[in-house]
């Protein structure tokens, strides 16, 4: 289980470092495959983000979550500089569903 909180953790932040690469994540996992409540509500507010056209970074993720009433979410994604970061996002997220 820890590996796989790791795995999430990483395709977060590295979407967040590298917005680009959320279209491939996409394509390959949704919400529910998300073992944490917190990286579900991370990733679907990125979702929502993306629908909108707005840029995936840490302040509009921040700001998404507060005005969504996701206080927990928003502290938990304070330390998200410190979640490793990977380039094989397509593998990363096959290891999550």
């Amino acid at each position: 289980m820890q590996c796989k909180i790791i795995a999430e953790r990483t395709l977060l932040a590295s979407i967040i470092f590298d917005n680009t690469r959320f279209a491939e994540a996409h394509a390959i996992i949704g919400p529910d495959d998300f073992s944490q409540d917190v990286h579900r509500i991370i990733y679907e507010v990125m979702l929502v983000l993306d629908a909108n056209n707005d840029f995936i970074d840490y302040i509009n993720l921040s700001e998404k979550l507060l005005s969504n009433g996701q206080v927990a979410a928003f502290y938990y994604l304070e330390n998200f500089y410190t979640w490793p970061v990977s380039e094989d996002i397509s593998g990363v997220a096959r290891f999550i569903c």
